[in-house]
């Protein structure tokens, strides 16, 4: 019984001891910076440059190096403010959301920013300029995936120029350009065509029929009796 119960005292010593090295591992040191290559894990997301992460006081620490060591700039970060270190070769070129970079004219992008650093909370880029130096940004991090984001963004657009599916939308627009048209064209047409013979009160062979009343009536004034018969008269 004795021998069991040593057996787990021991097992959990051992269990808290790997916690504490672990928690120890994942923690960041607070000594190191400004180092060329400072004893802490190199968590660049570049192969072109070296990135390390300290903490002390609440506060993050991020140092940027290049691929032979040299240090380039730093930056601390706490609470989603950011604040330039004055250490490194070209700290006068980093930039944060607070503190643009104290020079900007002296050299021009030559290659698009590369990630160097990225957590949770803060990304830092790095930009090769024309004049040999490399441009340090700081930035907050997204709060979401880059991917989902763009999707967000496309199903905004969408929604604000198109409340409906396209062909739907095209036949519903063709029936308010018809909507001036009351009928059918043909019954229109028809309609429209009754109107205009309307100044005719009777079918064209039978106005004819009647137009020949002139000549009757003419007729009629002018000879009162058979023409034969008035011949025999005279004489």
């Amino acid at each position: 019984m004795f021998k069991n119960l040593s057996l787990r005292t021991a097992l959990a010593g051992l269990l808290l001891f790997g916690l504490s090295l672990s928690a120890l591992a994942t923690t960041p040191p607070s000594t190191g910076l400004g180092q060329a290559w400072p004893n802490t894990t190199d968590v660049s997301a570049s192969p072109y440059f070296h990135a390390y992460v300290f903490m002390l006081g609440g506060v993050e620490y991020v140092q940027v190096n290049d691929i032979d060591g040299n240090v380039l700039g730093a930056i601390g970060t706490a609470n989603g403010q950011f604040i330039t270190l004055p250490i490194g070769r070209f700290s006068q070129y980093v930039a944060t959301p607070q503190e643009p970079a104290a020079i900007t004219s002296a050299g021009t992008p030559i290659n698009s920013p590369a990630t160097v650093y990225q957590d949770a909370s803060t990304t830092i880029t790095a930009t090769p300029l024309s004049n040999g130096a490399v441009q340090l940004n700081a930035a907050t991090t997204t709060t979401c995936d880059p991917v989902e984001c763009n999707s967000h963004t496309a199903a905004l657009n969408t929604a604000t120029t198109t409340t409906c599916d396209p062909v739907e939308c095209n036949s519903h627009t063709a029936a308010l350009n018809t909507a001036t048209t009351t009928c059918d064209p043909v019954e229109c047409n028809s309609h429209t065509a009754a109107l205009n013979t309307a100044t005719t009160t009777c079918d064209p062979v039978e106005c004819n029929s009647h137009a020949p009343l002139s000549t009757a009536i003419t007729t009629a004034t002018t000879t009162t009796c058979d023409p034969v018969e008035c011949n025999s008269h005279g004489q």
